[in-house]
């Protein structure tokens, strides 16, 4: 059956109408196949539509890679396939049975695509956070090598996730992902591969991190943390036995959401308008006391006592001129 130009990125439908004996000719065929500059823009767009549609994008990606199209086309995701992870920290598999960063990243790419039907994301979040999943460890084949640690030889790639950020930042430009007036996709989906260790390394140092390491999160995610949440999610879930069985976020994930709608909730609030230097700078000595009325002034201005800082000023300084002290 000859492939006409048009069907190359239709892959089931190739498939699906040639006999099973027969497929290894369409393998071998493409594989001494080459691509016009016309042909790699039809696989770059159905790559994304797949990207965005199909239920588990790691069966048509896995056909790239037979087909040959991964190797000439998307050069920078074949090397994964060629790079290999630590079987005790990375225990996941590829198609081949082999313990390489591309097993890994399919799993977290079909756990990442069931992530946006249940939070029922739109099509720009779910580009986003499937872009970046298909990415976060593209700097590893640059850095993986061996590394005695911990009583044994491991395989280690240090600074993948900054390393990543070049090479994908490269891989973006090349598949048309840019920012523009209106989206920041190519930016967040960089975000996302740079910061992608950060949710778990958060909850790792849950007993000391204080509210501004959220600030500083959402900062740095420009408020799409919850892409970073799903991503870290993906990540982790990848590496248990049945990751696609899940019909929830985990313990880290929850910590981290919880942790985040404390802050939110803060910051929803009004800024007090009466602090503990007000209180020192109208002569009151440092103690307990100030903290009472620092709250207690509050209280009060959230329930509309004072209308800005200099009428609650103007009330603090009566409040403590009067001896009992009663607003």
């Amino acid at each position: 059956m000859k492939i006409k130009d048009e069907q190359i990125i239709d892959l089931k439908n190739i498939l699906d109408n040639i006999e099973n004996e027969k497929k290894d000719d369409v393998y071998m065929g493409m594989k001494k196949r080459d691509f016009s500059t016309e042909e790699t823009k039809t696989i770059f767009k159905s790559f994304l539509e797949n990207l965005i549609n199909k239920t588990q994008p790691s069966v048509f990606l896995n056909e790239y890679l037979k087909l040959s199209i991964l190797k000439k086309v998307f050069p920078d995701l074949y090397k994964l396939t060629l790079t290999i992870h630590d079987p005790i920290f990375h225990p996941e598999k590829d198609i081949s049975g082999l313990n390489t960063v591309w097993g890994h990243t399919m799993i977290a790419l079909d756990i990442s695509k069931k992530l946006t039907k249940m939070f029922n994301l739109e099509k720009h979040r779910s580009l986003i956070l499937l872009l970046a999943t298909l990415l976060h460890d593209i700097g590893k084949p640059d850095v993986t090598d061996w590394e005695y640690k911990r009583g044994r030889i491991v395989v280690s790639s240090p600074f993948h996730d900054s390393k990543g950020i070049k090479k994908g930042s490269a891989f973006l430009k090349y598949i048309g992902i840019i920012d523009t007036k209106m989206t920041s996709t190519k930016t967040l989906i960089l975000s996302l591969i740079k910061y992608h260790h950060r949710i778990y390394e958060l909850y790792r140092n849950r007993k000391v991190i204080k509210l501004s390491a959220i600030s500083r999160l959402k900062k740095d995610m420009f408020g799409y943390e919850e892409l970073l949440i799903l991503l870290d999610f993906a990540d982790r879930q990848s590496r248990v036995t049945n990751p696609l069985n899940f019909t929830k976020l985990d313990e880290v994930s929850n910590w981290i959401i919880k942790k985040r709608n404390v802050y939110l909730e803060l910051e929803s609030k009004p800024k007090p308008f009466i602090l503990g230097r007000d209180l020192l700078n109208l002569g009151m000595t440092p103690g307990k006391e100030i903290g009472i009325i620092v709250k207690k002034f509050y209280a009060s201005q959230l329930n509309g006592a004072f209308a800005d800082k200099n009428e609650a000023l103007k009330v603090l300084s009566d409040y403590i001129s009067c001896k009992n002290h009663n607003i």
